[in-house]
């Protein structure tokens, strides 16, 4: 079957030989495109159509939540593992020991020994899963990557932390099942890329557990693989300032953009009443040095997670009353790399029936923050702790 989510290169070659005049070789005939055509549990089968040139192709195959810094070890030489093939026209089973995203370095070599660019191509071990093309502290990229077509519809993932199944007693597809039955689970078509979420912590190890539906949005298989937070990356430069626009109020909804800037991976979103977010400036647990940071938390962990710039209409606002739109923007380090704080301020407009200037919210003890509640997000949270997982099946 055709490969729809490969990521392939068309390289130039890096060093140059002699050719058969004893002048340098043409390197626009040292090419390599690289495609995987099929997968199963039991491994993926790889396309290299290679350029006049190529004699043969060096390749090094890896999974995909180990292979950072193995681009610039296969570059240089000194990756283990690597393999030849010499029929690079080829299709070439690889087998894979287990399910989940893989990372396929190759380039081609020419007789004289001359080395192409590095390709660099993502597959599945599996009829119906993902490829992951990176992730960091706070999100997974992810894509999903059907083969098998007249069983599987789409695939959705869930991030659950590895620490808390042994005292839940209970496996990572049982989980996956409970949050799927639920609803809580979102699922994409083949090709679709979605990044769901991490808890922005360093070196916690996860579960990505996958979800694979068919065209009656049945789940068929439940499967999973393993990464780990990398360490925090002091490197990375704070995001830029995050805008936030208000526009086309009215009594109970109001249009919120929200514009990244530079250097955000992601950012925290919500809405509060003023009256609200005073109470939040009076009060704080004493463990913080002011009232900015819990507010900050309280967001990130009851608040929307967005990735991309977001213009929608949120509803359920109450009439009359002042609110201030919130956000937080994070690099790649998560909450270990927050830029400034985005807050804009607006009031609704007073209903006709309003009697009151206190909102709603405020007659419901523990309610702070306004969200979004019929959109239809492109990330989902992590599964971090056993209480949550046991509140769902009760």
């Amino acid at each position: 079957m055709a490969a729809l989510f490969c990521v392939t290169l068309l390289p130039s070659c890096e060093k140059s030989g002699e050719g058969d005049d004893g002048g340098p070789e043409d390197i626009s005939k040292l090419t390599i495109e690289a495609s995987v055509t099929d997968a199963d549990y039991d491994g993926f089968t790889m396309l290299w159509t290679p350029g006049e040139l190529c004699d043969h192709i060096e390749y090094a195959v890896l999974p995909s939540a180990d292979a950072k810094g193995a681009y610039e070890a296969f570059e240089a030489g000194t990756l283990s593992g690597v393999e030849s093939v010499a029929t690079p026209s080829a299709e070439v089973v690889i087998p894979c020991e287990a399910i989940g995203p893989y990372t396929v370095l190759s380039r081609a070599v020419s007789a004289k020994g001359t080395k192409g660019e590095i390709v660099t191509t993502y597959a599945t071990a599996s009829p119906a899963g993902v490829i992951m093309t990176g992730y960091d502290d706070i999100l997974v990229d992810l894509q999903v990557a059907i083969y098998d077509t007249e069983k599987y519809d789409k695939v959705g993932a869930l991030v659950v932390s590895t620490a808390i199944l042994p005292e839940l007693g209970m496996t990572i597809d049982q989980v996956v099942e409970l949050y799927y039955g639920a609803g809580m689970i979102p699922v994409f078509s083949n090709g679709e890329e979605f990044k769901p979420a991490l808890n922005g912590q360093p070196d916690e190890s996860y579960y990505i557990a996958l979800a694979a539906v068919d065209k009656d949005d049945v789940l068929v298989d439940a499967s999973s693989f393993e990464i780990t937070a990398p360490p925090i990356d002091p490197s990375l430069p704070l995001p830029g300032e995050l805008t936030i626009e208000v526009k086309d109020i009215t009594a109970d909804t109001a249009r919120l953009i929200y514009t990244m800037g530079e250097n955000t991976r992601c950012y925290y979103q919500a809405a509060i009443t003023v009256e609200e977010y005073n109470e939040f400036m009076t009060y704080y647990p004493e463990e913080y040095e002011n009232p900015e940071d819990y507010l900050r938390d309280y967001v990130a962990f009851f608040g929307s997670i967005m990735y991309v710039d977001d213009d929608y209409v949120w509803p359920d606002f109450t009439p009359g009353t002042e609110y201030k739109a919130l956000g937080y923007p994070m690099n790649g380090n998560g909450p270990n790399g927050y830029g400034p704080t985005a807050m804009t301020d607006f009031s609704t407009v007073m209903s006709s029936t309003t009697t009151s200037l206190s909102p709603a919210v405020a007659e419901v003890p523990g309610v702070k923050l306004l969200l979004p509640s019929v959109k239809n997000s492109r990330t989902v949270r992590p599964v971090t702790s056993a209480a949550e997982v046991r509140k769902l099946m009760r």
